[in-house]
C-alpha cells in the first residue's frame, strides 16, 4: 500500500501497527465508550422558579488522552438556563458531558 497521509489514524495507530505488524492487537482495540451522562443538582430561590434565570455550574470529569490510556482530570463549567415554572423535581440531563471510561473487552 503505497503511503498516504490519510491511510492513518490521528493516533498513528496505523503507522505502528503496520511497523509492528499489529503485534499488540492495536487494530482490534475498542474505541472508548462514550462519556455519562451528566445530572448536576443546582440551588434555585422560589424567585427564580417563578421568573426564570441563568446558572453556571462548575464540575470536574475524567477525560481520556487521545493515546487511549492517560486519564485527565478536567475542570468544566455549564451555563444552565433555569424557565420560569421549572418544577424543584426538574432534573435536566446533559448527554455525553460526564466521565469518559475505558472500553473493557
Amino acid at each position: 500500500m503505497p503511503f498516504k497521509p490519510d491511510n492513518f489514524e490521528d493516533n498513528a495507530s496505523d503507522l505502528y501497527g503496520s511497523i509492528l505488524g499489529d503485534g499488540h492487537g492495536g487494530k482490534s482495540q475498542k474505541r472508548p465508550a462514550a462519556p455519562k451522562d451528566l445530572e448536576i443538582k443546582i440551588c434555585c430561590s422560589l424567585k427564580e422558579f417563578y421568573n426564570g434565570s441563568m446558572k453556571t455550574a462548575k464540575y470536574s470529569r475524567d477525560k481520556i488522552y487521545p493515546d487511549g490510556r492517560s486519564i485527565k482530570k478536567v475542570d468544566e463549567e455549564l451555563s444552565i438556563e433555569v424557565k420560569p415554572g421549572f418544577d424543584v423535581k426538574t432534573v435536566l440531563t446533559f448527554p455525553g458531558k460526564g466521565n469518559e471510561q475505558y472500553t473493557h473487552s
